[in-house]
């Protein structure tokens, strides 16, 4: 008890050193927890909304760059890169419609993105391919132009890259110190992921001691509700303009989204479980193992022409986007739930 005493005594000296005479009414030691922990918040967010208020003009401008779309040039591929080479990268998984990227022979080497992160998410793709190809080509054919044109590619990029990021690095800064305050100085944004961690927690431990089927239901149920509430919140944040507020709040929300649809599976909910069983079995009657399914997805992205996809194949892939996209979760994360669930 005097060992827990004296940590309180340490955390309220730090809260106190931090915010001054503002936090003097703070007594963790003698105080109710529920009445000290709302206090420590309402300083959190009177701090927050301060620094967002004395910070205006520098988080508009990292707003601007973070959140803005641009165009990235690799490079001038005329005078390097044959068309064969253009054409291969073409066939790359980061030019596909998922990752928007896309060359031509006729113009520079450059793709687009929607904000920083997606810029960064293609950049990342890009090397991690280039390099993949670089290494195999050195052992098959390191004499080869195109081995050559590899090289360059993936040592451009990666030049270009590092200039990105180094250019963003302030801004990012800026932008995410305010999503974490913005989330912060609103009660509601604050609120709506505090009841979505204890929905998901209450439901995780309704799992772990195996409860009954109607406690694991009513689990759901507020696990559900809130959902709803963030789902709110998202929307009031981009009605507002708040992109990056938005965008947290989402991702945040897809965190959870792999737990509500195992729930509704583990329980047969409006027959879910059966539904998913049968959308996962070709019309003739063929079903897939998990291995199988993670083969399949691969192959998607990454066609083998010496092993293409069967039609049954194709179909499933198509099944199994269209519920991962119904359910607001990766391909992956449903293909983990299933196996989770035996089926």
């Amino acid at each position: 008890a005097q060992a827990k005493r004296q940590e309180l005594m340490r955390i309220q000296d730090e809260i106190i050193d931090k915010y001054g005479n503002e936090a003097s009414g703070i007594n963790l030691v003698t105080g109710s927890i529920e009445e000290q922990g709302k206090a420590i918040d309402n300083l959190k967010a009177k701090e927050a909304k301060s620094w967002i208020g004395q910070n205006v003009e520098g988080i508009d401008e990292a707003k601007k760059d973070i959140d803005t779309p641009g165009r990235i040039k690799l490079t001038n591929i005329n005078a390097k890169y044959s068309k064969e080479f253009i054409k291969k990268l073409n066939k790359y998984k980061w030019a596909y419609g998922d990752l928007g990227v896309f060359y031509s022979h006729t113009e520079d080497i450059n793709f687009s993105y929607k904000n920083y992160y997606d810029a960064v998410k293609k950049f990342n793709q890009l090397i991690s391919d280039l390099t993949e190809e670089r290494n195999r080509l050195f052992v098959k054919s390191p004499d080869s132009k195109e081995y050559e044109q590899t090289v360059d590619m993936l040592e451009n990029a990666s030049d270009r890259y590092k200039k990105f990021v180094n250019d963003n690095q302030e801004s990012l800064e800026v932008y995410e110190k305010y999503i974490d305050y913005a989330i912060i100085a609103n009660p509601n944004y604050s609120k709506s992921i505090a009841n979505l961690q204890s929905a998901r927690q209450e439901y995780e431990k309704s799992i772990d001691n195996q409860m009954p089927d109607e406690n694991v239901d009513e689990k759901l149920e507020d696990l559900k509700s809130a959902k709803e509430y963030i789902e709110e919140q998202i929307k009031k944040a981009e009605s507002e303009g708040d992109i990056g507020v938005a965008k947290e709040l989402k991702r945040r929300l897809e965190e959870v989204n792999p737990f509500i649809l195992e729930a509704e599976i583990r329980l047969n909910k409006n027959d879910l479980r059966d539904k998913i069983v049968n959308t996962l079995t070709t019309d003739n009657g063929k079903s897939f193992t998990s291995d199988q399914l993670s083969d399949i997805v691969t192959r998607h992205y990454n066609p083998d022409p010496e092993n293409p996809l069967t039609a049954d194949e194709k179909n499933i892939w198509e099944r199994l986007n269209e519920t991962a996209n119904a359910y607001g979760i990766t391909i992956d994360d449903l293909i983990n739930k299933l196996e989770y669930l035996g089926l």
